[in-house]
This record gives C-alpha cells, structure tokens and sequence, in this order.
C-alpha cells in the first residue's frame, strides 16, 4: 500500500484535544494498514510569536537564524504529536535538515 502523508496545519495542533484528534486519525491510518508520514506545522499563532520576539531582540533578524527560530515551533509539534501517540503507534520525529546544516557550520 503507498504511503499516506497526513499534513496538519497550525490550527489542527493548536490545543491538546486537537492534537489528541490528529494522533487518533494517525492511528487509524495505520489500522486501515497505510504506511503514514505525518507533517506537523507550529502550533496555532506560534510562527507569528516567534517572528515577533525576534523582531524585538534585533530590528532586522538574520534570516538563518530567524529560520532556525521558527523551525522550533514544529518542531514542539512534532515532539507534542509523537508524545499522544497511542501504545503500539511506532513513530520516529525526522530531524530537521538545516539543524545538520547548524551542526556542521558551528565547528
């Protein structure tokens, strides 16, 4: 069977019944025997939060580490999505490319 991609936007993992509700439409995915990738955005208004605290730190953020600042919302998604998942849902959070990028610039 190809492989389901299930995307949930900021406002499907806004609040913690919501991402109880994706996870259960995950799991069920994976009971009708689907293979599921699951793409997690920011938590509701979260991206706008993040740009709005860097905007107060510096006037013109870098724009990688701006990036670098926002990927942090998903990845709390991510991390929050995997946390509700049900017993016996194997899931893996996929690291995220640009934090290789980071690690190999930072030496």
């Amino acid at each position: 069977m190809p492989t389901l991609v299930m995307k949930f936007g900021g406002t499907s993992v806004a609040d913690p019944e919501r991402i109880r509700r994706a996870a259960r439409r995950v799991a069920e995915a994976k009971a009708d025997g689907h293979q599921v990738a699951v793409v997690v955005s920011a938590m509701g208004h979260t991206t706008d939060e993040l740009i709005g605290l860097a905007g107060k730190v510096a006037r013109e953020p870098a724009r990688r580490e701006l990036d670098a600042l926002m990927s942090t919302g998903e990845a709390v998604s991510a991390a929050q999505e995997r946390a509700r998942r049900p017993a016996g849902v194997a899931a893996q959070i996929a690291e995220n490319p640009q934090d290789r990028f980071h690690r190999r610039t930072s030496n």
